[in-house]
């Protein structure tokens, strides 16, 4: 089974006309998506944190490094709930809220497993994240994370160059160009490794990778080898003991929320001078996650018609859980053809 077929449909409450909670007909009902400003509040400050991947930082993430010691790049990501008719809440470590047009903003996707799938995933991995003391999980879904460094960067370049880097066919989404286009970064493979060519977008002077390596300059392209996402396990302690040897057993299902933000570069609506753009239903963040047509979406029923925004957001066969499960979907391509005795996928 598809990863994004054992995903629950999540039921969302969000913010109505007058930016408030609590009115059902905006309710919305999707399988990824990101928490609303009061459920951050609720959490612990270590978790309203947000690390950013290089990725984000490449796709012009806002980031500043969180101490001497720890280079690790922390920035700003977008809640669900709306502030204003123009600013929507964000996660850091005190309540704040942004203009919806900011691109500099990362997401931290979240997504509901039921138990069973859970367990039967083969990319499970969990682990005690000994930075923060947070349970962690990667699940088979994987993304552009880290800067490669200058010395595979040189050595992927002249590869490159050379055209004797194998492209696998997969593109992961960047960031928004003035127009409303997406820039589209290709990845290759090199050494059993999966490596994305990245265009780069540079917030400012600040903006540098994990390793201390000042950011790319914008216009210019950097290497992000892909890896497992990380997620934590949002709600480890009510888990079933086939899980949590010290569960309390009342969860049906394990719900996740990425550890680092992934991703930056997508407005959460890009014209504020829309005034219900602001409403998660109309979000071009909700669209991404989703892999939806916003308008077809919100005409289905799976939003509120009477207040659908004017711009409309294209991710059908494409988005976020396309692109992270990608590698999976090759792995079971070349797992079946294996099993018919048929040599693997070039």
């Amino acid at each position: 089974m598809n990863i994004s077929e054992m995903i629950l449909p999540t039921e969302l409450n969000n913010t109505d006309k007058y930016q408030r909670m609590g009115d059902s007909a905006f309710d919305t009902e999707d399988k990824v998506f990101i928490y609303s400003g009061g459920k951050m509040s609720q959490q612990k400050a270590k978790n309203r944190q947000v690390y950013l991947t290089d990725y984000a930082v490449m796709c012009g993430a806002l980031c500043y490094t969180s101490s001497k010691k720890n280079h690790k790049k922390i920035g700003l990501a977008w809640c669900r709930t709306a502030y204003s008719r123009t600013d929507v809440e964000d996660i850091c470590n005190v309540s704040s809220f942004i203009i919806a047009e900011a691109e500099c903003l990362a997401l931290c996707p979240v997504m509901c497993v039921k138990i069973d799938d859970f367990i039967s995933l083969s990319g499970l991995h969990i682990n005690e994240n000994q930075r923060d003391g947070n349970i962690t999980a990667t699940i088979g879904l994987a993304f552009p994370k880290s800067y490669v460094g200058k010395e595979l960067s040189k050595e992927l370049d002249s590869l490159k160059q050379q055209a004797s880097l194998k492209k696998t066919g997969a593109k992961y989404t960047g960031f928004m160009r003035q127009d409303g286009s997406f820039v589209q970064n290709e990845e290759y493979e090199y050494n059993g490794e999966r490596y994305v060519y990245t265009e780069v977008k540079k917030h400012d002077i600040d903006s540098a990778y994990e390793d201390g390596t000042p950011c790319h300059e914008t216009g210019n392209f950097a290497w992000a080898k892909v890896e497992p996402i990380t997620f934590r396990i949002q709600n480890w302690k009510n888990l079933p003991t086939s899980i949590n040897p010290n569960g309390k057993g009342k969860a049906t299902f394990v719900e996740l929320q990425s550890e680092w933000g992934i991703i930056s570069g997508i407005p959460f609506y890009p014209k504020t001078e829309n005034t219900t753009g602001t409403m998660w239903q109309n979000s071009l963040c909700r669209a991404y996650l989703n892999g939806y047509n916003s308008h077809e979406e919100i005409e289905r029923g799976n939003g509120n018609k009477e207040f659908k925004a004017t711009e409309n957001f294209d991710f059908n066969g494409k988005g976020f859980m396309y692109e992270a499960s990608q590698q999976m979907m090759v792995t079971m391509q070349k797992q079946s053809l294996d099993e018919l005795g048929i040599e693997g996928l070039e």
